[in-house]
């Protein structure tokens, strides 16, 4: 993987740092994060860079996907919730860092992270996050992965835009302090 990838200067496709198209051939572990043991998520990785693939899709904070949601995102196998007290605005460091040692891994594997900073039900059914706090931790989670080469944010999760999405726009690939491409699941306008 030659990234960080970015929008091609026609914003029709995305190239590798070298200006070269990059084909986006995805899988989806929205769990990957949470659900699975360390040694699973790599196995998982590890089997998706060797048959080609390029993106895999994952939640930070998650808690059991659509019409199965917790009421609080799920801590991951090591016991470590991605929030402190369940704030988005304070970011449980602990649970950070086993999402950085996963990030590296997959980066060896030539594998891109496209990652949703929490699903779309803590922001639209639970309200846990709101324009302010989505704004920290999206500027928080700029910060801490600038420089990861190998990651896309995407801000959504089936769940139509209500509007807070703009207060959370600041997440990853709109902070100062990271610039990777970011793309809206479901494709909407924010």
């Amino acid at each position: 993987m030659n990234g960080p990838i970015r929008v091609s200067g026609d914003g029709r496709y995305f190239v590798d740092k070298d200006g070269k198209p990059f084909f986006w051939l995805g899988d989806t572990a929205w769990p990957l994060f949470v659900e699975y043991t360390p040694a699973q998520a790599e196995a998982y990785l590890t089997n998706r860079g060797k048959k080609g693939f390029t993106v895999v899709q994952a939640v930070l904070a998650w808690g059991r996907g659509s019409g199965y949601e917790m009421k609080t995102p799920l801590a991951n196998r090591n016991g470590n919730a991605p929030w402190l007290n369940d704030d988005p605005a304070t970011p449980n460091e602990a649970y950070f860092k086993d999402v950085e040692r996963l990030v590296e891994f997959a980066n060896r594997q030539g594998v891109i992270l496209a990652m949703l900073p929490t699903w779309g039900y803590y922001v639209n059914d639970q309200q846990t996050l709101t324009t302010k706090n989505a704004r920290s931790y999206g500027k928080w989670l700029g910060a801490r992965f600038k420089n990861s080469p190998n990651i896309i944010w995407i801000n959504g999760g089936d769940r139509v835009a209500t509007g807070v999405e703009e207060g959370a726009a600041a997440t990853g690939g709109r902070t100062a302090s990271c610039r990777r491409p970011g793309i809206r699941h479901p494709p909407t306008p924010i």
